[in-house]
């Protein structure tokens, strides 16, 4: 039987982590930027504007994406027989 390796989890985790704040899905950002095409509502259009400029630093600049103009929920699925304690 070969040993578990915890610590191969704890980086996988925390590279996943930092990865969801800091890349926008690419499809989230299409639907944000078709929303904004279609808003007609000035304050409406400044936020989108203010949100895709948000996604546009945190791609370009390396940056984690400002929790206050939305974050991402991700689901992941792991196998029935993985143990965490």
């Amino acid at each position: 039987m070969t040993e578990f390796n915890y610590r191969l989890v704890e980086e996988t985790a925390r590279e996943l982590y930092i990865r969801a704040l800091k890349k926008m899905p690419p499809d989230v950002t299409q639907a944000i930027r078709s929303a904004s095409d279609h808003e007609t509502n000035p304050t409406a259009k400044t936020v989108f504007r203010t949100i895709l400029k948000n996604i546009e630093l945190a791609d370009t600049q390396n940056m984690i994406l400002c929790q206050d103009t939305g974050l991402p929920v991700y689901f992941v699925k792991i196998g029935g027989r993985f143990l965490l304690d």
